[in-house]
């Protein structure tokens, strides 16, 4: 570990692990200048501008807090001493079930006087009055207090989310001044509910995420349930109930040209018009005529702007934002074990492809779905209406239909998933060539990788031959249940006319919704095929977005480090320690702790740190040696709560920041 004494100075170290002083180094140790009107315990001092933010870019801060400010005048021998305030922790961690968050404000100094800051909370990713509620105030300490604690009330929701975060700022110090760093704090919010709802929770703590369909859940109903997660969504809803009305205005639409096509074949042009159905323009003909075409283009042209508002909704857009966040935001988050599950080729597919489909394929085909039925709906309706005798054949032919889709949908549905299993391991090919390039061209190992690409494509090609015959047969199918429908209904229903039983426009009305008929049949399967593609895409996310995160262990080693700094702060042990360091901040003297930590992979008998005890005063830089895979990178890795000890416990203050640096450089290309 290595902890400057002069913040603007710090540099990095080789160490793997350093831990940088907040207390020293969070703050300019100097004074401010006595005010004669209103006494030196009672000054209201301005704090130090603080040089960063906690998880935000320089850049990115726009606006400056509302106690930013210039350094201070140079020292003189008016200058007082001041105690600091700060929280003891950058990050804090909390469950959603624990309903109230305590934060806890240090005082660092003397602890003499009285002083005073106030608070406030701050919106993340997190919003108030949806994961938390925004709570502000003021905090006095009297002579002697060392520390005071918010709370804020965290609200407990069985919907899913990822973790969530908010910041607590402390602003307006009296009589003191702030931490350079610690003014401000993140607070991390666990969200325990399982993706996309809790229906299957038991099935997945018991299986496992990646095992729901092979352990029996109906893979419709996962689609269903991640569906109602996102029509729960804020502004999804809706504008969800938005698409499903226009698709309703649409569908009355259509009744109303069918009525108008034989309103105008019958009652207008025809020799036996319906006494009940006068001319809309009595005694005029040629004005009824273009009534009716007024009636048949106008609400077209209603309808027409409502599909381009519907069209600027950004209904997709929104919903496929809210998954890649939280994939993106959970893959952050993994523990080290799950991090390792996934591979690079599954998260890009998830972003680019399985994401989309989830939404176009899944949610919004079955909105259209809806759409679809709609209109079969009120097609049958006018055919029976006509044609009483019609609907037998209508019942067969949606019972037909519904046997074809329930028999061949899993085939399809099983055939769009081999060929994107193929496409994966295809991209899986292109990225270990691109990231090992150094190694395929050294070792002469082009070839092979030629080799393997080839066979990689090969395969695909073989996986997509059945999935387009099954789609040429899928489209085929209704059209010919369509087909059946009307060369029936030529005979049928002209046998009628001929008879002088139906009217000639309601035939040709007629014509026109069994042909709608049997177009809504073949959109339906084909929403149905659709919807299928989805399915393996949501088994997958579902499984990114329910592997483990490290959150929870984060919070155990916070809330750990949080007690224990607030055990060895007390006034005595503080005065020890401020003997012992020779400043007056004795935290600065609290030492680094290392207790019975051991640590194992696989197998507790092969345990690769074994019972380390260390104690070691801040600022000291330690070297940590041995032979090579004796365990100095893992035990570096417990230093750095990349992983933790399976045994014993690890101490350093709460208020100091761990830095883990990897041995292999790598640097952000953002």
């Amino acid at each position: 570990w290595q902890r400057p004494k002069d913040p603007a100075g710090m540099t990095s170290s080789a160490a793997v692990a350093i831990v940088c002083g907040a207390a020293t180094a969070s703050t300019l140790l100097r004074c401010r200048r006595r005010t004669k009107q209103l006494g030196i315990a009672k000054a209201k001092l301005l704090p130090l501008q603080a040089i960063a933010e906690m998880s935000a870019p320089l850049s990115a801060t726009k606006q400056k807090s509302g106690h930013d400010q210039t350094d201070p005048p140079p020292e003189n021998e008016n200058d007082v001493e001041v105690d600091i305030l700060q929280f003891d922790s950058a990050v804090y961690y909390c469950e959603e079930s624990e309903q109230e968050m305590a934060l806890d404000v240090l005082r660092l100094g003397q602890f003499r006087d009285r002083i005073q800051v106030s608070y406030y909370t701050e919106d993340g990713t997190g919003k108030a009055g949806v994961r938390y509620e925004a709570t502000s105030g003021s905090l006095t300490f009297e002579p002697g207090e060392l520390a005071k604690t918010i709370k804020v009330p965290i609200i407990d929701s069985d919907d899913w989310n990822t973790t969530l975060e908010f910041k607590v700022r402390l602003h307006t110090p009296i009589g003191c001044e702030l931490g350079r760093y610690l003014f401000v704090c993140r607070v991390k919010v666990i969200d325990n509910d399982c993706f996309p709802t809790n229906r299957f929770a038991e099935e997945i703590g018991k299986f496992g995420a990646g095992n729901l369909l092979a352990n029996g859940v109906p893979e419709i109903d996962l689609l269903i349930e991640y569906c109602k997660l996102n029509c729960s969504l804020p502004g999804i809803g809706w504008r969800t109930g938005v698409a499903l009305g226009i698709d309703l205005l649409q569908n009355l639409y259509y009744l109303l040209t069918i009525y108008l096509l034989k309103y105008v074949a019958d009652d207008v042009l025809g020799p036996t018009p319906d006494p009940e159905l006068p001319l809309l323009v009595a005694g005029d003909k040629e004005l009824t005529l273009l009534a009716v075409g007024i009636l048949y283009t106008v609400p077209y042209g209603v309808l027409n702007a409502l599909e381009y508002w519907k069209s600027q909704l950004q209904t997709i857009e929104l919903s496929q934002q809210f998954l890649q966040d939280n994939i993106f935001r959970r893959f952050t988050n993994y523990s080290e074990d799950s991090r390792g599950q996934v591979k690079e080729s599954e998260m890009g597919l998830a972003m680019v492809q399985d994401v989309p489909d989830i939404i176009e394929n899944g949610y919004i085909r079955i909105i259209e779905i809806f759409r679809f039925l709609g209109k079969l709906a009120v097609s049958s309706y006018f055919i029976v209406g006509e044609n009483p005798d019609a609907g037998l054949p209508l019942a067969i032919a949606s019972t037909t239909i519904v046997a074809y889709v329930a028999e061949n949908y899993k085939k399809s549905v099983a055939h769009l998933e081999v060929v994107s299993d193929m496409q994966a391991q295809l991209v899986e090919v292109v990225q270990e060539s691109s990231q090992k390039y150094r190694l395929i061209a050294d070792y002469y190992m082009r070839p092979q990788m030629q080799s393997a690409f080839e066979t990689s494509t090969q395969a695909l090609k073989g996986a997509t031959l059945p999935t387009r015959g099954a789609a040429v047969t899928n489209d085929y199918f209704p059209g010919w249940i369509s087909t059946l429908l009307v060369s029936g209904y030529l005979w049928f229903g002209g046998t009628g006319v001929v008879r002088g039983e139906l009217q000639i426009g309601a035939f040709l009305a007629t014509i026109n919704a069994v042909k709608e008929i049997g177009d809504s049949f073949k959109d339906i399967f084909q929403s149905c095929l659709d919807v299928g593609k989805a399915i393996g895409p949501i088994a997958k996310i579902t499984e990114l977005l329910n592997l483990p995160t490290s959150m929870k262990g984060l919070k155990k080693i916070n809330r750990t480090r949080r007690r224990m700094t607030k055990d060895i702060r007390q006034p005595e042990k503080l005065a020890e320690l401020r003997d012992k360091a020779g400043t007056r901040f004795g935290s600065d003297a609290m030492p680094i702790l290392v207790r019975n930590v051991s640590f194992y992979y696989e197998d507790p008998a092969k345990k690769v740190v074994d019972s380390v005890n260390l104690e070691v005063d801040q600022g000291k830089l330690i070297a940590i040696v041995g032979p090579r895979r004796g365990g100095k990178s893992t035990f570096m890795r417990l230093l750095g709560h990349v992983i933790y000890p399976t045994e014993g416990s690890y101490f350093v203050a709460s208020y100091l920041r761990i830095l883990h640096v990897c041995e292999e450089p790598v640097l952000l290309d953002r």
